[in-house]
């Protein structure tokens, strides 16, 4: 199985200036919506499903992890979530991103991510 090695880099790195922190509630409307929030936990994220709802409350930083995308849009939240956390993330399960995102990794190395397929 294929998988994406991210590697943020420096030179598109978010400005972490505005330290803003909220709360934010998604009403969920399929029942395996929420799949990649396990993942997204596993960087940092500080999420919880309520019921029928995501409540997604904001952090400083995300830290990289091996992850694994399950879907295609999903899997497109892993790669920019890994792109903005610390270090190096892995994310296995590609063929449900490229299924949706034809060369992602060119995409995103012309302005300035470091990632590759390994």
């Amino acid at each position: 199985m294929r998988a994406l090695k991210l590697r943020f880099a420096r030179s598109a790195r978010i400005s972490k200036k505005s330290e803003f922190r909220s709360t934010t509630r998604f009403p969920r409307t399929h029942e395996n919506r929420f799949r990649h929030i396990s993942e997204l936990v596993r960087l940092g994220a500080s999420i919880k499903v309520e019921g029928r709802v995501c409540v997604v409350e904001g952090v400083k930083t995300l830290s990289g992890a091996k992850l694994r995308a399950a879907e295609l849009r999903g899997g497109a939240a892993l790669v920019i979530a890994a792109l903005a956390a610390e270090g190096t993330s892995e994310i296995s399960g590609v063929s449900y991103i490229e299924r949706g995102y034809e060369s992602i990794e060119t995409a995103l190395r012309s302005v300035g991510a470091d990632i590759k397929k390994v």
